[in-house]
């Protein structure tokens, strides 16, 4: 699972702000 955060980081930058927290949730939910 790490390695999935690892790729999603980069795939998704603008998620892993702390204003979007909420949404990198739903993100990585979605994922």
């Amino acid at each position: 699972m790490a390695q999935q955060t690892e790729l999603g980081r980069n795939a998704y930058p603008i998620a892993r702000p702390a204003p979007g927290k909420r949404h990198s949730s739903s993100l990585v939910s979605s994922v």
